[in-house]
């Protein structure tokens, strides 16, 4: 049964995709794909801390804030005195839009899937694993929820097979050549 769904999934998005590669000159904003075997690329765990510029979720542990920097990291912030919060470092993960921390693992919603981060000592966290959901490849950014451009369309960089399986799409900048669908 699941091989049909996946099948009839599959064709309908062969089917009512419209996608032009063009090359353009200027960079666009649009869709970059997470690709499975390049977590390492994406994922840079404790870097220097940053100022909040795009700030989202925040969740509280303990006296530790996590807070969401919409689709490109996590600020680990030490709030132990309330009057004067310490930053301790930033922990940039392209593409992460949610998360919760249970006995000290932080699990990050991540394209796809999930990553598990160690985070005992939140300024020094351990990459443990990522678990893609069953079934969740796509070759094409939601249509539903993608950002448009001034002309309707949906620019992305075009799946490239040979990089592997796509767990995600990440909000970027990019030039070249590209797809673009309505």
């Amino acid at each position: 049964m699941k091989y049909i769904v996946s099948l009839f999934t599959l064709s309908a998005i062969v089917l009512f995709s419209s996608c032009e590669r063009e090359l353009k000159e200027k960079p666009v904003k649009g869709y970059i794909p997470l690709y499975e075997n390049e977590i390492d690329k994406t994922v840079k765990l404790n870097q220097a801390p940053r100022t909040l510029s795009n700030p989202g979720k925040i969740y509280v542990y303990g006296n530790m804030l996590f807070v969401n920097e919409r689709g490109n990291g996590i600020h680990v912030i030490d709030n132990t005195n309330p009057e004067s919060p310490v930053k301790l470092a930033y922990h940039e993960i392209l593409g992460c839009d949610n998360m919760a921390v249970k006995n000290g693992i932080m699990y990050v919603g991540y394209g796809y899937g999930m990553l598990s981060i160690d985070m005992n000592t939140p300024a020094a966290a351990e990459l443990l694993n990522f678990i893609q959901y069953p079934g969740a490849e796509a070759t094409q950014p939601d249509r539903s929820t993608s950002i448009k451009d001034n002309n309707g369309l949906i620019n992305y960089i075009c799946p490239d097979s040979n990089k592997g399986a796509i767990i995600g799409w990440y909000y970027g900048q990019f030039g070249g050549t590209y797809c673009s669908v309505r």
